[in-house]
């Protein structure tokens, strides 16, 4: 499950599949909040697991934590606070 979602997040928003995969802006929305708490749940678990003294174990999980957080700002940062649209004369910048 963990690398569908690396991969749907490192593909982007704009990619062909993704857009049929989550259509619109509530889908995307749900997803990343899914995807946000899924991120946080594997960092939790693997924190926890390297406190126990289970160090060989966990860093793989760990790191692959912290780039599937690294995809998810780059497929949050390219949807939603990216503009593609030029700005309007009368607006601010």
């Amino acid at each position: 499950m963990g690398v569908v979602i690396f991969i749907c997040l490192l593909s982007g928003p704009h990619a062909r599949w993704v857009k049929k995969f989550l259509p619109n802006t509530a889908n995307r929305v749900v997803f990343v909040v899914i995807v946000s708490g899924i991120i946080v749940a594997w960092i939790g678990q693997a924190a926890e697991a390297i406190n126990h003294g289970q160090r060989g174990q966990e860093y793989f999980p760990l790191a692959f934590a912290v780039l599937c957080g690294g995809a998810l700002y780059r497929f949050i940062h390219v949807w939603w606070l990216k503009s593609d649209k030029p700005a309007s004369p009368g607006s601010f910048s």
